[in-house]
Protein backbone atom coordinates (compact mmCIF):
# COMPACT_ATOMS: atom_id res chain seq x y z
CA UNK A 1 0.00 0.00 0.00
CA UNK A 2 1.32 3.31 -0.69
CA UNK A 3 2.44 6.36 1.74
CA UNK A 4 -0.35 8.52 0.72
CA UNK A 5 -2.80 5.88 1.98
CA UNK A 6 -1.27 6.00 5.70
CA UNK A 7 -1.41 9.90 4.87
CA UNK A 8 -4.70 9.54 4.08
CA UNK A 9 -6.06 7.68 6.63
CA UNK A 10 -3.57 9.54 9.56
CA UNK A 11 -5.49 12.36 8.22
CA UNK A 12 -8.97 11.49 8.53
CA UNK A 13 -8.33 9.92 11.87
CA UNK A 14 -6.95 13.08 13.17
CA UNK A 15 -10.05 15.65 11.73
CA UNK A 16 -12.17 12.98 13.11
CA UNK A 17 -10.62 13.13 16.47
CA UNK A 18 -10.16 17.19 16.90
CA UNK A 19 -14.13 17.17 15.89
CA UNK A 20 -14.53 14.81 19.01
CA UNK A 21 -12.34 16.59 21.09
CA UNK A 22 -13.22 19.94 20.43
CA UNK A 23 -17.02 19.03 19.86
CA UNK A 24 -18.05 21.62 22.70
CA UNK A 25 -16.34 24.43 20.99
CA UNK A 26 -17.85 23.60 17.67
CA UNK A 27 -21.17 23.65 18.78
CA UNK A 28 -20.89 26.86 20.14
CA UNK A 29 -19.22 27.89 16.92
CA UNK A 30 -22.84 26.40 14.81
CA UNK A 31 -21.11 23.71 13.31
CA UNK A 32 -22.76 20.51 12.70
CA UNK A 33 -20.29 17.57 14.06
CA UNK A 34 -22.28 14.73 12.08
CA UNK A 35 -22.19 17.10 9.15
CA UNK A 36 -18.66 17.48 9.39
CA UNK A 37 -17.84 13.52 10.22
CA UNK A 38 -19.30 13.05 7.04
CA UNK A 39 -17.87 15.47 4.68
CA UNK A 40 -14.50 14.41 6.77
CA UNK A 41 -15.38 10.66 5.08
CA UNK A 42 -16.76 11.60 1.94
CA UNK A 43 -13.71 13.69 1.12
CA UNK A 44 -11.06 11.09 2.31
CA UNK A 45 -13.06 8.70 -0.10
CA UNK A 46 -13.06 11.44 -3.16
CA UNK A 47 -9.52 11.50 -2.39
CA UNK A 48 -7.97 8.23 -2.20
CA UNK A 49 -10.22 7.34 -5.56
CA UNK A 50 -8.89 10.51 -7.33
CA UNK A 51 -5.49 9.69 -6.18
CA UNK A 52 -5.20 6.90 -7.48
CA UNK A 53 -6.73 7.32 -10.94
CA UNK A 54 -3.92 10.07 -10.95
CA UNK A 55 -1.22 7.60 -9.83
CA UNK A 56 -2.21 5.54 -12.88
CA UNK A 57 -1.78 7.98 -15.11
CA UNK A 58 1.61 9.06 -14.10
CA UNK A 59 2.67 6.42 -15.36
CA UNK A 60 0.54 6.30 -18.85
CA UNK A 61 3.40 6.92 -21.67
CA UNK A 62 0.99 10.07 -22.95
CA UNK A 63 1.33 12.95 -20.75
CA UNK A 64 -1.60 14.25 -21.94
CA UNK A 65 -3.63 11.44 -19.90
CA UNK A 66 -2.09 12.99 -16.76
CA UNK A 67 -3.31 16.42 -17.49
CA UNK A 68 -6.45 15.01 -18.43
CA UNK A 69 -6.99 12.41 -15.31
CA UNK A 70 -5.88 15.68 -12.78
CA UNK A 71 -8.41 17.76 -14.16
CA UNK A 72 -11.26 15.03 -14.05
CA UNK A 73 -10.63 14.68 -10.42
CA UNK A 74 -10.81 18.33 -9.66
CA UNK A 75 -14.08 18.83 -11.25
CA UNK A 76 -15.01 15.18 -9.77
CA UNK A 77 -14.42 16.33 -6.31
CA UNK A 78 -15.82 19.90 -6.79
CA UNK A 79 -18.96 18.00 -8.57
CA UNK A 80 -19.44 15.79 -5.70
CA UNK A 81 -18.54 17.82 -3.07
CA UNK A 82 -20.78 20.86 -4.13
CA UNK A 83 -23.70 18.32 -4.62
CA UNK A 84 -22.65 17.29 -0.76
CA UNK A 85 -23.13 20.48 0.38
CA UNK A 86 -26.21 21.61 -1.77
CA UNK A 87 -27.82 18.66 -0.06
CA UNK A 88 -26.70 19.45 3.57
CA UNK A 89 -28.49 22.91 2.82
CA UNK A 90 -31.58 21.80 1.80
CA UNK A 91 -32.04 19.02 4.08
CA UNK A 92 -30.91 21.08 7.33
CA UNK A 93 -32.57 24.45 6.27
CA UNK A 94 -33.85 25.06 10.02
CA UNK A 95 -30.43 24.09 11.22
CA UNK A 96 -27.78 25.51 8.67
CA UNK A 97 -24.96 27.41 9.55
CA UNK A 98 -22.75 29.02 7.44
CA UNK A 99 -19.35 27.76 9.80
CA UNK A 100 -19.84 24.18 8.83
CA UNK A 101 -19.56 25.02 5.31
CA UNK A 102 -16.62 27.31 5.75
CA UNK A 103 -15.36 23.74 7.72
CA UNK A 104 -15.91 21.72 5.28
CA UNK A 105 -14.46 23.97 2.71
CA UNK A 106 -11.19 23.71 4.59
CA UNK A 107 -11.17 20.35 5.09
CA UNK A 108 -11.43 20.36 1.10
CA UNK A 109 -8.32 22.51 0.46
CA UNK A 110 -6.68 20.45 3.48
CA UNK A 111 -7.13 17.29 1.23
CA UNK A 112 -6.45 18.44 -2.18
CA UNK A 113 -3.04 20.36 -0.93
CA UNK A 114 -2.15 16.56 0.47
CA UNK A 115 -3.53 14.73 -2.78
CA UNK A 116 -1.34 17.81 -4.81
CA UNK A 117 1.96 17.94 -3.12
CA UNK A 118 1.98 13.69 -2.76
CA UNK A 119 0.97 13.62 -6.68
CA UNK A 120 3.79 16.76 -7.39
CA UNK A 121 6.50 14.85 -5.78
CA UNK A 122 5.61 11.65 -7.14
CA UNK A 123 5.64 12.71 -10.49
CA UNK A 124 9.27 14.69 -10.41
CA UNK A 125 10.90 10.88 -9.43
CA UNK A 126 8.44 9.27 -12.23
CA UNK A 127 10.19 12.10 -14.68
CA UNK A 128 13.76 11.47 -13.12
CA UNK A 129 13.55 7.66 -13.96
CA UNK A 130 12.22 7.97 -17.87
Amino acid sequence: MDNFYFRLIALFCAVNGIGIVFSHVLETLGVDDLAGAVGNLLLALITAFTYHLSKKAIRHPNHHRFFRTVYLSTFLKIVVYAGAMVAYAFTRAASFTRNTLILLLVLYFVYSILETWTLFRLARSASGRQ
